[in-house]
């Protein structure tokens, strides 16, 4: 989980870019460009972190592919049980998404992400701006 002295993280400028065309954060979210990345406030890292982002960019993708999404409700706290919740259905449909070449996580992978990795979370995230750049691509 975030740690009170850890500093706001930098994104690379493709990934931010990508994120917010994706709209995955909340509209409350900054970030500041700091040379060739951004900087995510600590909204934004809690965002990642809980999947609440990562489940908003994989709603999406999973519409670009044609599935029926889930009416699901993401959840916003740091609450352990809220993080599991995102990170199961996000878990699930990754399988869905399989066909654009996004990786399943495997146990040690959603573990990881569940318990906050920031490293692991933006590891997937760039997974999924790959993946829906072969999607766009297909069309």
């Amino acid at each position: 989980m975030l740690g009170a002295d850890e500093e706001d993280r930098i994104v690379d400028a493709g990934l931010w870019s990508f994120l917010v065309s994706q709209k995955a954060f909340s509209s409350e979210v900054s970030s500041e460009r700091i040379a060739e990345g951004y900087a995510i406030d600590q909204l934004g890292l809690l965002e990642l972190v809980n999947g609440s982002a990562v489940g908003r960019v994989v709603h999406r993708l999973r519409s670009l592919v044609g599935s029926p999404d889930e009416k699901i409700t993401l959840k916003s706290s740091s609450k352990a049980q809220d993080r599991v919740f995102n990170w199961t259905w996000i878990g699930n449909s990754l399988e869905v998404l399989r066909g654009l070449g996004v990786k399943p996580l495997d146990a040690q992978t959603k573990m990881l992400a569940v318990s906050g990795d920031i490293d692991t979370i933006l590891s997937l995230m760039m997974d999924l701006k790959i993946s829906s750049e072969r999607a766009s691509s297909k069309e």
